[in-house]
């Protein structure tokens, strides 16, 4: 019922223009009203159906103000350069452990893992190194591992080794992988284990350690490893590929990599030649298909390697950017492959 106006009486609105309009003019107003909320009403979420459309909703995600967060805490003269076996690495590990845990991030039970740590002995000598792995679970019994070692070289009693570009850009960027993939709803076909080595800049005794543990717990047939070591550099413009000699071969998995690379507008150069040893030697050691990533793998790009200058005001935010964008097509791409 209308409300009556000051002095009006209901006999008054008996008068009323409005009031004395034929049913069917209230019915075509009603209508109109129906039609203005249903406009203004937001569109339903729409689940992403496609490769392409679960792709933008990653990129959506990804978020690099978190990756230069990351590299600045890693960096940090709190962390002392992070050598295995020492307080840093202890603080660097606990960082890296209380991220993963706030995306619900499952431990790897498979290797008898009850939370993230694993903890192994440096060979030959008496430290103690620690492996921080997390899983994210996929639809198959198949296993692609992502792996960036956090380890760096510590300091000594006039300079610390902060190891912005090795390694603690690539760790910084997988940080952010994982949170992205946990993020969307969609499991990826493979189940995904994020691995922070440490040990690398030690006879990679962190990668051996962890690459026994999947020997003796019989998972090697099912993986594939994509290293990520220097992802951030000085210059260049291409995301390059390391395969480990390995039997069965990794070529299959660089030449996947390097299409996803090329698909976000980056080329993809094939190493020849590596300045030394990295992790993915002790996974294809083991018998797993394994590759390297690295940004514009030549020594001129990377000018502060194993410096007291490698810090994070060198490295070139706009790289980091397009590493970061091609890292998580990778992932998913190769976490989604049908072979």
């Amino acid at each position: 019922m209308f409300p009556l106006a000051v002095g009006q009486t209901n006999a008054d609105w008996g008068d009323h223009m409005f009031y004395r309009r034929p049913l069917a003019s209230y019915l075509y107003y009603l209508a109109l009203a129906g039609l203005f909320c249903t406009a203004c009403q937001p569109e339903p979420y729409r689940r992403p159906t496609t490769q392409a459309d679960i792709f933008e909703l990653l990129l959506a995600h990804f978020d690099h103000v978190r990756v230069k967060e990351h590299i600045i805490v890693l960096t940090s003269p709190e962390f002392e350069g992070r050598a295995v076996g020492t307080e840093g690495e202890k603080k660097a590990a606990a960082y890296l452990t209380s991220q993963l845990s706030k995306w619900q991030l499952e431990p790897w039970s498979e290797l008898g893992l009850t939370g993230y740590s694993h903890e192994f002995v440096v060979h030959q000598t008496d430290l103690r190194g620690h492996n921080v792995v997390a899983v994210r679970p996929g639809s198959s019994e198949e296993w692609l591992l992502l792996v960036a070692h956090y380890d760096h070289l510590g300091a000594s009693e006039t300079q610390v080794y902060p190891g912005a570009d090795d390694n603690a850009a690539a760790v910084a960027i997988l940080l952010e992988v994982a949170r992205c993939l946990i993020a969307i709803p969609q499991a990826p076909k493979r189940n995904v284990a994020f691995i922070f080595s440490s040990g690398e800049e030690k006879v990679l005794s962190g990668s051996k350690a962890i690459a026994r543990l999947l020997q003796s717990n019989r998972l090697t047939s099912r993986c594939r490893v994509v290293n990520l070591d220097m992802l951030g550099g000085t210059g260049g413009d291409s995301l390059d590929i390391w395969c480990e000699p390995s039997r069965p071969s990794g070529k299959p998995l660089a030449s996947q990599a390097r299409h996803a690379i090329e698909a976000t507008g980056l080329k993809s150069n094939w190493v020849r030649k590596r300045f030394a040893a990295v992790d993915s030697r002790s996974f294809a050691r083991a018998g797993i298909p394994s590759i390297t990533l690295s940004w514009a793998y030549e020594a001129r790009f990377h000018p502060h390697r194993h410096r007291p200058s490698d810090t994070w005001d060198q490295l070139r935010p706009e790289k980091l950017q397009k590493a970061g964008y091609a890292m998580l097509r990778v992932a998913w791409v190769l976490a989604n492959a049908q072979d």
